[in-house]
């Protein structure tokens, strides 16, 4: 028999992300986060890092691979530096967190330094220009 597909759209991924990973126990700035994630890799045609990697999630957050409840902490590293600990924690809002403190850094030394420790990395979509707190940032890149 052969393989069903359907098209959804990407509010409909959203919805299901959402869903999904609530039901895994993770709270709702991380789900977001992640969802939006995903949204943006279907959007973009990167199908390996959309809804590809939502079972991953649910699975690595009900097995306790990565904490449903850790929070990103902020760390002062140096002038320019953000440190940003996701202990344990999914990346995507991890990131998120550190882009907004990376800005203002970026804003007051004309340069700046984003590392996330820490963190339950099961990500790729860079971030945007337009999704960027500072559009100059562009997209930033993740390995």
């Amino acid at each position: 028999m052969a393989l069903q597909l359907s098209r959804v759209s990407l509010s409909e991924v959203h919805g299901l992300c959402t869903r999904a990973l609530a039901a895994s126990g993770l709270y709702a700035e991380s789900v977001e986060a992640i969802a939006r994630t995903i949204s943006s890799a279907e959007r973009d045609g990167c199908q390996s890092h959309g809804l590809f990697r939502l079972p991953g999630y649910c699975n690595a957050l009900r097995a306790g691979k990565c904490s449903s409840t850790a929070r990103p902490e902020v760390h002062d590293a140096a002038q320019a530096i953000v440190r940003v600990d996701a202990c344990n924690g999914p990346a995507p809002y991890a990131l998120e967190v550190g882009v907004v403190a990376l800005a203002e850094r970026t804003r007051s030394c004309g340069v700046g330094v984003l590392a996330v420790t820490n963190a339950y990395h099961f990500r790729c979509a860079p971030f945007r220009w337009g999704s960027s707190p500072m559009p100059c940032l562009g997209p930033i890149a993740e390995c």
